[in-house]
């Protein structure tokens, strides 16, 4: 009996992850300079009551815990359909920033060298679900002395309150190559059956392929009238 519910319960969360999994897959990053994970027609009430129903299977009938678990599968399946946008615009041309850093420190870095990268994401305040959410960064890159910078990319990672991650999109900054200094912007909204709690926005800059810098930023959904009252910092 033991093994009977150890087995239903470890194949209803191994359908709950295969569903989730496939239905946040990125997509985009197609060469432009947008790149966006678009739901695909995913219809976050319709997958909420799919995960809730997988959710519930996790229960493995027992009526209290089955309201348990189909609301953390309902959530699993609303969060799956977060779509994120992104779009990168350069600011400033690589000989500005080349001229600036000379004129600062005398020759260029041996490797290439990110000079600034700042994060801001909007609203700074607590959110309701299905609010815009704005994440800005001002990246400022400058080139080694004999190493090229080939590509600058920017990746936003999502995670939950409960510190799991459940969608992320990378984007070329930098379309046509070389250094300067770019403004990168991602877009999203968390859906109305999403769970209140605070959420991470993570973003990693890579240079050359490799992670240059990381920030984090906080998003808290609040179910109620009184979300705009709360502050909540980014670090």
């Amino acid at each position: 009996m033991a093994a009977s519910k150890f087995m239903k319960s470890a194949s209803g969360v191994l359908a709950v992850t295969v569903f989730v999994a496939g239905c946040a897959t990125p997509r985009g990053g197609d060469g432009t300079q947008n790149a966006s994970v678009s739901d695909g027609g995913c219809n976050a009430a319709a997958i909420g009551a799919i995960g809730a129903v997988l959710g519930a299977v996790i229960a493995g009938g027992n009526t209290r815990n089955m309201a348990t678990g189909a609301a953390i599968g309902g959530a699993l399946g609303a969060l799956a359909c977060v779509a994120i946008n992104a779009h990168s615009q350069q600011t400033r041309s690589a000989e500005a920033v080349e001229q600036d850093y000379r004129r600062q420190a005398g020759a260029l870095p041996p490797q290439p060298t990110v000079v600034r990268y700042a994060t801001a994401i909007a609203p700074s305040q607590a959110i309701r679900a299905g609010s815009d959410v704005q994440l800005r960064s001002n990246i400022e890159v400058v080139p080694g002395r004999d190493i090229p910078v080939k590509e600058i990319k920017e990746e936003l990672v999502l995670i939950n309150p409960e510190g799991k991650e459940f969608n992320r999109l990378p984007k070329v900054v930098n379309e046509n190559g070389g250094a300067g200094q770019y403004q990168n912007t991602f877009a999203f909204k968390l859906p109305k059956s999403a769970p209140q709690g605070v959420y991470t926005a993570r973003t990693l800059l890579y240079v050359n392929n490799k992670v240059m810098s990381q920030s984090d930023s906080k998003v808290q959904l609040v179910h109620g009238p009184h979300a705009n009252d709360i502050v909540l910092a980014s670090k």
